[in-house]
């Protein structure tokens, strides 16, 4: 195969406090909740992690994966690797790569559920480790915020009473951890619950990188076959979708979800961008 795709959930333990660190990107400075320590990563470390299972790559098989430890200057390192195709982040379908314009950074449409996803060449400092990585999709770039992202709903301010005087006290995605309140001044610990909504816990993302010594292409389009090379009978029927723009019928694969609905990969080229 001159391609492979696979999907990574990574952390590290902070060198200071213990406390875990997502890398739910390639960057070379991750920060810890625990203690806020910045604490620097370089082209050995993301080497190491991305390539943990290159050898026994070729012996995965369906729904197989490889998680362990890398230990090194005293660093704990935690992957999980499998050969998957990329997913939608929002609804777990999978996302179709074969139209993307080969090393550029994009978004890839959903083409069930319409969520954007990013997508970027490989950082250069990191390409000069490891020559193969060509493209990242889902992940966090370098520079890039990683805090958890709320529900729109849940930033809805929040009346509570204060227990000393029953003025009222609103809350909001702004206000401090501890709030006074506005009468007569009493200090408020906002609640776990009330907290954990507006300020959701930062998780272990999957996010993907795309081996290969070429770009991507068509063959990328679809998840590999299955093990002995004999596809199923619902890997062999095509899908057609009508075009929303042309009229033109087209392999679902290669379709694209706007908003006016799916558009061939033709018409879905010269869809403005926003």
């Amino acid at each position: 195969m001159g391609y492979r795709i696979c999907v990574y959930k990574l952390r590290m333990e902070c060198e200071e406090c213990g406390g875990a660190v997502f890398l739910n990107g390639p960057t070379r400075e991750v920060e810890c909740r625990s203690c806020l320590t910045r604490l620097k990563l370089d082209g050995d470390d993301w080497k190491g992690l991305l390539e943990s299972g290159d050898e026994d790559y070729g012996a995965l098989g369906a729904n197989q994966y490889l998680t362990g430890n890398i230990f090194g200057a005293g660093r704990k390192f935690v992957y999980y690797i499998k050969p998957e195709q990329p997913r939608c982040p929002a609804c777990g379908e999978t996302l179709y790569l074969g139209q993307l314009d080969p090393l550029q950074d994009d978004q890839v449409i959903c083409t069930s559920c319409g969520h954007r996803s990013a997508t970027f060449t490989t950082p250069d400092w990191l390409r000069a480790e490891l020559p193969r990585a060509r493209q990242v999709f889902c992940a966090k770039r370098e520079g890039e915020s990683d805090d958890a992202t709320p529900d729109p709903a849940a930033l809805r301010p929040i009346l509570m009473s204060c227990l000393h005087c029953g003025g009222k006290l609103e809350i909001t995605s702004e206000t401090e951890r501890i709030v006074a309140c506005e009468f007569c001044d009493t200090d408020h610990y906002v609640p776990d619950d009330v907290w954990r909504r507006m300020h959701p816990i930062k998780k272990r993302t999957p996010w993907y990188v795309f081996f290969g010594d070429a770009e991507i292409n068509a063959a990328a389009a679809a998840p590999p076959p299955a093990a002995g090379g004999t596809a199923t009978a619902a890997e062999r029927k095509v899908r057609h979708t009508k075009c929303a723009r042309c009229g033109v019928k087209a392999p679902s694969a290669s379709c694209f979800y706007t908003e006016i609905g799916e558009l061939c990969s033709d018409c879905y080229r010269a869809w403005p961008k926003r």
